[in-house]
């Protein structure tokens, strides 16, 4: 039993620290210079402090998913560590990518991390779901997962007219 707090306190403070990182990345970068976005969007895409909003929410759905994932799942299973691995990688690419584009102002390069590196492990946090037969049980994650996935693929979209341009 202590085994299994302790694999829960574990996965929670990854998950938190993951978190914190990129609050802090958000509200640091909140007053930044966007003007070479604002000047080059179209109608159609959002205004630039749409993104931290909108990134803020979708990471708290992420940390639901992890919650309602670790809670339900053994915390000796090939489950958790595939799916606290894919969740730890697809943070990193998501970091990359705020990076690349925001940064840098690269948005070829964000393009490319996203399309080769945060979408393919955010559609694989489905895997664990799947895999291990149990979708009914991780409702609340595949739904948190969805909206995840749908929000980076517009993203994709959006990088890609950029790059388009």
């Amino acid at each position: 039993f202590s085994d299994m707090v302790f694999g829960f306190i574990e996965c929670y403070a990854i998950i938190a620290w993951s978190v914190l990182v990129f609050f802090q990345w958000t509200a640091y970068n909140a007053g930044s210079d966007r003007s070479w976005y604002t000047k080059k969007k179209q109608s159609w895409m959002p205004p630039g402090w749409v993104f931290p909003i909108a990134w803020t929410l979708l990471y708290s759905a992420l940390v639901i998913m992890m919650f309602y994932f670790t809670l339900n799942t053994p915390a000796d299973s090939w489950q958790i560590i595939t799916g606290l691995v894919l969740f730890l990688v697809n943070i990193y690419f998501n970091k990359e990518w705020s990076v690349a584009f925001w940064d840098r102002q690269n948005p070829s390069a964000a393009f490319y991390i996203l399309f080769l590196g945060m979408l393919p492990t955010s559609l694989a946090l489905y895997f664990p779901f799947i895999l291990g037969n149990t979708v009914g049980l991780y409702y609340v994650p595949v739904i948190m997962v969805t909206l995840y996935n749908a929000w980076c693929v517009y993203a994709l979209v959006l990088n890609y007219y950029w790059i388009e341009e």
